[in-house]
């Protein structure tokens, strides 16, 4: 399993840094100035998840449908906030996260047509409000966190607020299109820049203890790993093609280990049967030996030939001896005619030869496959 991780919802972990302002306070209000999405890239919904309430004002009609559909708890507001109340051109683009108010904006945009994400845009007649009208209308008493994100009109959107009566305790502004400074502007009202995450600044109020508050080495650096909202899908998917490893990995252990016994078993078995395979060969050579030696005395020459006895009622001595010559030469005849070895003798031999050759190659087989 994947270990425990913290969720962002927000573009570069604003949420999470904003966290480390206000620790796991259960209640608060923010207002969020160019809002965009009420899930993706945003800043605000980790703290909605917490049961925070707040503003969210997204002056595109389209994605304000998005804060009406989900932000049900929020107040969501149709406009664009400036220094004083208009009705002003916004500039929708492809990519409505680069939306903006503000000529000069307007004309980068035109120049550059960055990644032709704005070659193509409608520009609305949007009616816009100042924050303190904003505040105002909707009896806003306190602020714990206010962002603003809108493309090049910040110095516009801060100019218009009461900073007297209407002070949040922590400022998460947008800081990578400054087309004028408001800096001083929230210098001079007693603000204090705290930190800087390479996109956004965050101004803490001097009258709070925000700013002493706020540790990133324990809110990012000490946390569980930081994983934007965008890949949950994808961590799920890991989490179970991790599980899915995790689950054949066992099978295949416990498969490996009865391969192993199974090997084990069939090693002490090959112990006990070579022994008695080389006794069995020995005894079976002796008795093969002693059959092939008999079948081939058998089938050797026989020359038992013996004397025709020699009459004992002969007449005289000279008959007898006769009679005994006439044996011999008959035997001796026989003798010379019987075949010198067994007709079968030849075949026996000629078998007996292809049979060893025949093992021998089958031996000579058997040790190129074992090396």
């Amino acid at each position: 399993m994947i270990k425990p991780y913290t969720v962002s919802y927000a573009q570069n972990r604003e949420d999470i840094i904003l966290s480390g302002f206000f620790g796991a306070e259960e209640k608060g209000f923010y207002v969020d100035i160019g809002a965009y999405d009420p899930e993706y890239d945003s800043v605000t919904k980790l703290f909605y998840l917490r049961g925070w309430t707040g503003i969210n004002v997204e002056p595109q009609p389209d994605r304000f449908e998005y804060f009406v559909k989900k932000r049900q708890k929020d107040v969501n507001v149709n406009v664009g906030i400036s220094d004083k109340p208009d009705v002003l051109r916004l500039r929708s683009y492809d990519n409505q996260g680069l939306s903006t108010f503000s000529p000069e904006m307007k004309s980068e945009y035109e120049k550059e047509k960055v990644n032709d994400q704005t070659a193509h845009y409608t520009d609305l007649d949007v009616k816009v409000v100042t924050l303190k009208q904003l505040f105002v209308e909707n009896n806003v008493k306190k602020i714990q966190f206010l962002k603003v994100d809108v493309e090049g009109l910040e110095y516009e959107v801060l100019d218009g607020n009461d900073w007297v009566k209407y002070r949040p305790e922590v400022i998460c502004i947008e800081a990578n299109h400054v087309k004028r400074d408001w800096r001083k502007l929230l210098k001079n009202n007693n603000y204090s820049l705290t930190f800087y995450d390479g996109l956004n600044e965050y101004y803490t109020d001097n009258a709070t203890k925000r700013a002493q508050q706020f540790d990133y080495v324990q809110t990012i650096i000490f946390q569980e790993p930081i994983v934007n909202f965008k890949m949950l899908e994808d961590l799920k998917d890991y989490d179970k093609l991790v599980q899915w490893l995790e689950s054949t990995n066992k099978k295949l252990r416990a498969e490996l280990e009865d391969t192993q016994l199974h090997a084990h078993n069939l090693q002490t078995t090959l112990d006990e049967v070579l022994p008695l395979r080389k006794h069995l060969k020995r005894t079976l050579r002796y008795h093969l030996g002693r059959v092939d030696r008999k079948v081939a005395r058998s089938l050797a020459r026989s020359n038992n030939f013996k004397p025709v006895p020699v009459n004992a009622e002969a007449d005289s001595q000279q008959d007898a001896l006769k009679l005994a010559q006439i044996s011999d030469n008959s035997n001796f005849t026989a003798f010379n005619r019987a075949p010198r070895q067994h007709p079968l003798m030849p075949v026996y031999r000629a078998s007996r030869k292809a049979g060893v050759k025949t093992v021998s190659k089958l031996r000579t087989v058997s040790r190129k496959h074992k090396s």
